[in-house]
């Protein structure tokens, strides 16, 4: 799915279509808990998960997996539920990741409801991306509580709702912290992501 979302069985309303965008470098089992929770909260019909091909805000700060390894750490984490999809429109197209630019693609020739799903600390700072107010044009957001980040910061013009999930102390930085320390990720991140992660050295300290 890369261009277009068709439209689910319903005659009467659209489908709502989740879209969890992210570096995903690793995908971990924070990211399939929170996913699940809200596709169940906001009964959700599909969640996508867009992996970020040039992560403009990341890239300058470390180096980034390339994009092919994350989208197939990504397709393997979620290979066995499919209301996850793996997108990688953003993989495939050049230039910067805008989200702005992937929602103004999906909706083409789509009436699909669009739900945007960040973590507080993310839509805090959404009044920094690229074109924060046209994104608000096309899509609402479930914004996932973070311990320490304050919900009302989230720029008023952006529909949102909050989304109360499980908090787990876990990250992507976290989990290549341990990788490069030579400490277990089991458990962490799903046995085939492991797999990727060992199979082309990631995270390696040097």
């Amino acid at each position: 799915m890369q261009n277009s979302v068709t439209r689910g069985p319903s005659l009467d309303q659209p489908d709502r279509i989740g879209i969890f965008g992210g570096t995903f470098d690793p995908i971990h089992v924070g990211h399939l808990i929170v996913a699940a929770q809200v596709k169940q909260t906001l009964q959700l019909s599909t969640i996508l998960f867009v992996v970020a091909g040039e992560p403009w805000q990341k890239s300058p700060k470390r180096a980034v997996t390339p994009a092919t390894i994350r989208f197939a750490m990504v397709q393997a984490a979620t290979q066995s539920h499919s209301w996850m999809i793996p997108s990688r429109i953003e993989v495939d197209r050049v230039g910067p990741s805008y989200m702005v630019d992937t929602l103004g693609a999906l909706g083409v020739g789509s009436d699909s409801e669009f739900v945007l799903i960040v973590g507080a600390d993310t839509a805090n700072d959404l009044g920094t991306w690229h074109e924060p107010e046209r994104l608000a044009s096309l899509c609402s957001l479930a914004v996932v509580g973070r311990p320490g980040f304050d919900r009302d910061t989230v720029p008023t013009y952006f529909r949102k709702q909050f989304v109360k999930t499980t908090q787990m102390d876990v990250s992507s930085e976290s989990i290549r912290s341990r990788v490069a320390s030579g400490c277990t990720i089991e458990f962490l991140v799903t046995e085939e992501v492991i797999r990727i992660v060992d199979d082309n050295h990631l995270y390696r300290a040097g």
